[in-house]
């Protein structure tokens, strides 16, 4: 039997900790894989698996990790992230490693590895007395919301929920799956889901409440409409400790908790969503023939989030939805500024992902660039609205502080944009250890080291001459590897002219490779100069970012803003494409919808190609209606389309009819048969 290394005995003493993960074991330039792990994502990245003392073991570059992880991630595995913590020369005898990232479906947040027109929703649901509590965070964003589930229909309605998040990653109490079959059936049904089981005692409402004051730093929870018993809590606070598990970073991006109460949205269960084909179609389950297609025309990608959450959440109340159709008026009355801001969104990045990774102390100088290059475009922004509509005003939400003027909030971010343009490269590297991280003129000792490694430079190509008209080797050169460092390379042919200063390093076939005590010194000075270059601009941007985590709450407020007035843009601009008009919306049991359309298919349908239709309904002389014909004859259509342009009332837009008066509605049903597939 082969005796067990101390490496491998560091491995396994790591990999215990963390059994549930793929454990990325850092070994030089490459992560390895090792026993089951490595088995298992041989098979899922299609890696060659080998065997080393009989432990099957298989491994991936380093620097290529961010390729690799991504698949990963979309098969449902956790990956633990362990790296060499001590230096390799300078430690004695095993190097020190420990785990300093675990990625999880639910809480990834990096760019690389997201959809970015869909947010990654991490959910946890635990029962109480009353009913189901249901709390959803995405990290990448700082989304947070939680939503109570009534007894009656509890199954039903959490299954609509989670068909409208599609959650990557579930944390669920035990009991749940044990008691609801048909809960546990269809959550099994989900592979790609991760299903996390937690144990009752887990959901504990008194020690949930005491975290998340701890978490939030506040010292009770009435600003987010909790008391101190309520039973939602208990599904927040295994929530938030999971977060806090899985990071080693302070999370400060996510300012809240939003509840969600069940009389603000309409209802659309799983089956209705499906076969109205709101974000899929029933051919190929792709974007294409559904109604999101008609309206997403955004600009950013908060704007597409924006958007195709309101589409799955249609309104119930009244006046948010008046509020919206009259923002949306302001761009649909006026095309030139429409067609204005949707130039100037272009120059927008994903700022609430952008601010999410600062916070998580992720953010490189690209995406500090980045935030700097989407402030300049919100300022454009802000210049081209009426004075009256602020981008802050496109915000639905309170944002929870004392309500201070936007002015102010556009003077911080201004100064945020001046520290970033002043400081950070025109060309950052995305890595820390590379240098080019600050720009020119930002700090002078950082300049003066940088003339040194030029001026070394100079040195070396004047050392180099002086070698070469000594030797009489004419074809004399200086080189660098890793290996040796900098050398002299002598051609075979030239090595009865070697001095005797040359001390030999390396024979090749046609060259021999020397140094020189000179030599020795200069590449000394050249080092010393890069090493300092390389500390000295990774202290510096690290002080950089700490300082712009500051504005992370200006950030978000504003990214809350632009989202929502790129989703009306969108709407704006789809109602203007397709000649949609604005609905009457009211509390009232009418529902009259007059030269009506399908907005699908009318989308695909050349120009005037669709014949209009009508309905009417009421409460006093028609409140059903039976619709009878022969097959393929556009029943379906018909009653889709009237859903669909009830749906797109409720979510404040425009709809395809030349008049549509519309009383609000509290849930759609829709199912089709075999062969109504519009796609």
């Amino acid at each position: 039997m082969v005796e067990e290394t101390p490496m491998m005995r560091q491995y396994k003493r790591i990999k215990s900790r963390y059994s549930d993960t793929i454990l990325f074991f850092r070994l030089g330039d490459f992560y390895e894989m090792f026993h089951r792990d490595a088995q298992e994502v041989s098979r899922l990245l299609n890696l060659t698996l080998t065997k080393r003392n009989g432990v099957p073991m298989c491994g991936i570059p380093y620097h290529a990790a961010h390729s690799y992880i991504p698949r990963l991630l979309r098969a449902g595995k956790k990956i633990a992230v362990c790296e060499q913590t001590s230096n390799p020369e300078k430690g004695k005898g095993i190097v020190d490693r420990e785990v300093v990232e675990i990625i999880t479906p639910g809480t990834v947040t990096e760019e690389e590895y997201l959809d970015q027109d869909r947010n990654n929703y991490l959910v946890s649901i635990g029962s109480h007395s009353r009913g189901i509590a249901l709390c959803y965070v995405d990290l990448s964003t700082g989304d947070c919301a939680v939503r109570d589930l009534p007894f009656q229909e509890q199954d039903q309605i959490l299954r609509e929920e989670l068909s409208r998040l599609e959650p990557s990653e579930i944390l669920i109490q035990e009991s749940l799956l044990e008691e609801r079959e048909g809960l546990s059936r269809y959550l099994q049904s989900r592979s790609k889901v991760v299903l996390n089981r937690y144990p009752d005692w887990s959901f504990d409402g008194e020690a949930s409440y005491g975290f998340l004051k701890r978490f939030f730093d506040l010292q009770n929870l009435k600003g987010f409409g909790f008391q101190e018993n309520d039973p939602a809590l208990m599904a927040c606070g295994v929530l938030f400790e999971y977060i806090q598990e899985n990071s080693q970073h302070v999370i400060s991006h996510i300012r809240g908790i939003r509840r969600l109460e069940d009389q603000s949205y309409m209802g659309l269960d799983e089956a209705t969503q499906k076969n109205l084909e709101l974000t899929k179609n029933l051919n190929d389950h792709g974007s294409s023939y559904t109604l999101l297609e008609v309206i997403d025309n955004t600009k950013t990608a908060m704007g597409a989030r924006e958007l195709r959450s309101r589409l799955l959440h249609p309104l119930r109340e009244l006046e948010v939805l008046g509020r919206r159709l009259k923002l949306l008026e302001l761009f649909y009355k006026d095309q030139i500024l429409l067609t204005s801001i949707r130039g100037q969104l272009s120059g927008i990045r994903d700022l609430q992902r952008l601010t999410a990774r600062l916070s998580l102390d992720k953010a490189h100088a690209k995406d500090l660039l980045a935030i700097a290059q989407s402030i300049e475009s919100i300022n454009d922004i802000q210049d081209s609205l009426p004075s009256s509509h602020p981008i802050v005003s496109f915000i639905e939400e309170e944002p929870g502080g004392d309500g201070e003027p936007p002015e102010n909030i556009s003077r911080r971010l201004s100064d945020l944009l001046q520290l970033l343009k002043e400081s950070i490269h025109e060309e950052p590297s995305i890595y820390l250890n590379e240098g080019r991280l600050i720009k020119k003129g930002f700090k002078q000792e950082l300049d003066d080291l940088r003339e040194v490694k030029k001026n070394s430079k100079v040195v070396l190509d004047r050392y180099l001459q002086e070698e070469r008209e000594k030797t009489g080797i004419a074809n004399l050169k200086i080189k660098y590897n890793k290996i040796i460092g900098y050398f002299l390379e002598v051609s075979k042919a030239n090595t009865d002219k070697v001095p005797a200063h040359f001390i030999r390093r390396q024979s090749l076939v046609g060259s021999e490779r020397y140094s020189t005590e000179t030599l020795g010194q200069l590449e000394e000075e050249l080092n010393n100069a890069a090493e300092k270059i390389v500390d000295l601009e990774r202290e510096l941007f690290t002080q950089i970012r700490d300082r712009a985590k500051k504005f992370i709450p200006d950030l978000l407020f504003m990214s809350k803003g632009i989202a929502s007035l790129d989703s009306l843009q969108s709407l704006a601009y789809a109602a203007t494409v397709q000649g949609w008009r604005k609905p009457q919306l009211h509390l009232g049991k009418e529902l009259n919808i007059v030269g009506g359309r399908h907005p699908v298919v009318e989308h695909h349908e050349a120009p005037g190609d669709f014949i209009p239709n009508s309905v009417s309904l009421n409460s006093n002389q028609r409140s059903f209606a039976l619709i009878t014909g022969p097959n393929m004859s556009g029943k379906s259509t018909y009653l889709r389309q009237v859903a669909l342009i009830t749906l797109l009332a409720q979510i404040g837009s425009y709809v395809p009819a030349e008049e549509a008066s519309i009383g609000l509605v509290d849930r759609i049903f829709c199912r089709v048969g075999a062969s109504d597939n519009l796609a």
